[in-house]
């Protein structure tokens, strides 16, 4: 195993900002850190984000941990029914009868829906993580009393019917960067979503972010160095005296990152 292996990232709210952090696993255990002001990493190879020691096969897993129990929990959330094992039942019932939301949000002009569980991390109002590292600038979440399936079904159904999308690209959020969200016309879609899954309409707002600045090209290598100075959603730019860099964090996951120790 490398030194450490970034496992992903999340955000965090503090003094009303969102912040967000990287998450990784080492040998002493599991951990993250902010990503704002100046950092270092000198990344090497990608590894299973479970067990840390072998290259991913499927979802960020090797294969040993892809088809182990803690895989078959992490598989549920994103595969679905297709994922399920009913000999795994009780394993699997705090992640499948856990209730979710349903939320719509903006990035500019593009609408995406969304499954999320309601006490994300724990907190009754959890969710809101979830929209945060979706970098959206207006958002709605829709209640119902949905389990894991039901939601994920609901969600196929909204992006069917109402012709919004079900995931956003990297390259297209920076391409939208700079565009304006419609508040009203959003707010219009919620209500109607939520009609259409009977459900109610439990937080509706907007989120404030820097304003967009402009950069070189997308990271792409295995060194990065510089200033950590605007992130939204997913995206953050970097800067370093020779380049401006828009890094895709969605990327970080799995990547191991050399360390040393003098």
């Amino acid at each position: 195993m490398v030194g450490v292996v970034l496992t992903g990232y999340f955000y965090r709210r503090f003094l009303g900002e969102w912040w967000p952090y990287i998450s990784f696993r080492s040998l002493e255990g599991r951990g993250s850190f902010p990503l704002w002001g100046r950092h270092y990493f000198v990344f090497d190879g990608y590894w299973c984000v479970v067990c840390g020691g072998r290259p991913p096969y499927r979802l960020g897993m090797c294969y040993d941990c892809y088809f182990s129990v803690d895989g078959l929990r992490r598989r549920v959330v994103v595969e679905g029914l297709s994922a399920y094992d009913p000999a795994y039942a009780d394993v699997l019932s705090d992640v499948v009868m856990r209730e979710y939301v349903i939320y719509l949000g903006a990035f500019g002009p593009i609408y995406k829906v969304g499954v999320t569980a309601l006490d994300r991390f724990g907190s009754p109002r959890g969710f809101l993580t979830r929209l945060a590292e979706q970098g959206f600038q207006y958002a709605g979440v829709v209640r119902g009393g949905f389990n894991l399936f039901e939601a994920l079904e609901l969600e196929r159904d909204v992006a069917r019917v109402f012709g919004v999308r079900d995931s956003i690209r990297f390259e297209e959020k920076v391409g939208v960067l700079h565009e304006d969200a419609d508040l009203r016309e959003l707010r219009v879609l919620v209500d109607e979503v939520a009609d259409f899954v009977h459900g109610g309409v439990i937080w509706f707002g907007g989120f404030r972010w820097d304003d967009a600045v402009d950069f070189d090209s997308v990271f792409r290598g295995d060194v990065l160095f510089g200033d950590f100075g605007f992130w939204r959603g997913n995206i953050t730019i970097v800067r370093n005296c020779s380049e401006v860099l828009a890094v895709n964090l969605n990327d970080v996951s799995s990547r191991g990152v050399m360390c040393s120790e003098v």
